[in-house]
């Protein structure tokens, strides 16, 4: 990834939409998941996220992969293919680029923290976590 272009955020959210003005509609961003036993699947998973840079970055064409990882390296989901990113200019000399992937069902196989790498160019720029934790199930209260 050219040193030009920044990251400027990548989360996780169970829906993410794009108007035609570019502007992202986002749904319940998350970072932790919660449930009573494992394994656990939440459906559907977005990550999204938005990149910046200069004007001299809009010759330059970029890639993008997405996988996910637990917090010890051990691969769940592997890096996708490369998938291009489509840079649009925004004015004042700047371009943004727009990820939007939906990931469908993800099943997570045990509690503990896990990782979204997202890769641009063969270069780690983000990785979004997302905790999955165990939640006693409420018992039944005692009526008298």
């Amino acid at each position: 990834m050219s040193q030009a272009m920044e990251l400027k955020f990548a989360l996780l959210a169970d829906h993410v939409t794009e108007t035609r003005e570019g502007k992202l509609v986002i749904v319940g961003e998350f970072d932790t998941i919660a449930a009573p036993a494992a394994p656990v699947t939440h459906a559907p998973v977005f990550l999204v996220a938005r990149l910046e840079a200069g004007d001299a970055e809009e010759l330059e064409e970029h890639q993008f992969r997405l996988g996910l990882f637990m917090e010890d390296g051990r691969e769940i989901v592997p890096l996708s293919p490369s998938n291009p990113i489509r840079m649009m200019r925004t004015g004042a000399g700047r371009l943004r680029g727009q990820i939007i992937v939906q990931l469908g069902a993800v099943t997570f196989p045990e509690f503990g923290v896990y990782e979204f790498h997202l890769v641009v160019d063969d270069t780690v720029i983000a990785r979004s976590p997302v905790h999955v934790v165990r939640i006693e199930r409420p018992r039944p209260s005692q009526v008298h």
